[in-house]
């Protein structure tokens, strides 16, 4: 009997439970995978139809239950996974999309493709799913994650800025500081290594507006308008006291925060002073369920 003539028309509970961990742990599994467990083209094609599976890319399969509840980002990751089990070492995931595999804030990304940067001298070309970079990467630019190589932190972050606005080069460079991931020193010793690179002019600016304290994407966005409009912009780090439930604290106090503009007769924390009813209004942070006023 030739290899394939015994393929199954349905799997076996155990052949379905191995395609599954495969592709928890490496993203997708890969059609050669299946085949490997009796399942040819046609039963391949059944199982799409029936949405079992999901073809993320050519040759490369998920299940329905781990793709249909995935939010963007995360399909972002599954399709990564992909690239990425196709090209092995030859490149590394970068830009955006190591940004993503990261876990950096991003506002507004573009997610249709995965972004890789060629450690082959492979030429730079834009596929329908996947954009090759050209780049020179040192060892220590790149990090092994999962079995990938993906590029570091500090670039990831200003590779994904590169990309965007100066208001989206905020969240995302933001981010990379308040999550700890690498540090303002790292940010500007990369970005000076940037500056010759096509694009990397506007990261001047979201660099030097870059602010660790800040926890979402509101608040990045908030101080990019403060700085658009000639707003004072309120620091991060200050502390807020509710005008009626009592509540004080921190902003990493319990609660979730949103930007807002405080009454201009709301009092600062500290004790000895006050915001006279004359002045203007000042950028604050409040609870969804509460009032406060905040230290400038």
């Amino acid at each position: 009997m030739t290899p394939g003539a015994n393929a199954r028309s349905f799997a076996t509970v155990a052949d379905m439970e191995r395609l599954r961990h495969i592709a928890l742990t490496q993203g997708v599994f890969l059609r050669s995978e299946a085949a490997t467990l009796g399942f040819d083209d046609k039963a391949v094609a059944r199982a799409v139809r029936a949405r079992l599976w999901v073809r993320v890319r050519r040759g490369a399969y998920t299940f329905s239950d781990i793709w249909e509840p995935a939010s963007p980002e995360d399909r972002h990751r599954i399709l990564s996974a992909a690239v990425m089990r196709s090209y092995g070492d030859r490149v590394a995931l970068s830009h955006v999309s190591a940004a993503i595999d990261h876990g950096l804030r991003l506002w507004q990304p573009e997610l249709a493709r995965v972004h890789v940067t060629r450690l082959d001298g492979g030429a730079g070309r834009t596929e329908p799913d996947v954009v090759h970079h050209e780049g020179f990467c040192l060892d220590s630019d790149l990090v092994r994650k999962d079995g990938r190589l993906v590029v570091s932190p500090a670039r990831a972050a200003l590779e994904a800025a590169s990309q965007v606005d100066v208001e989206g080069a905020m969240v995302v460079l933001d981010s990379a500081l308040q999550l700890k991931a690498c540090s303002i020193k790292e940010l500007r010793r990369f970005h000076s290594v940037m500056q010759v690179w096509p694009h990397a002019r506007p990261l001047q600016l979201a660099v030097r507006l870059v602010d660790e304290g800040a926890e979402s994407v509101g608040e990045s966005r908030t101080r990019y308008l403060c700085w658009v409009t000639g707003l004072p912009a309120r620091s991060p780090s200050s502390r807020c006291t509710t005008l009626t439930a009592g509540w004080s604290g921190s902003r990493t106090s319990p609660g979730r925060t949103i930007g807002c503009w405080a009454s201009s007769t709301a009092r600062r924390s500290t004790p000895d002073s006050s915001v006279p009813a004359s002045n203007p209004v000042t950028p604050c942070s409040v609870r969804s369920d509460a009032r406060t006023s905040c230290a400038g």
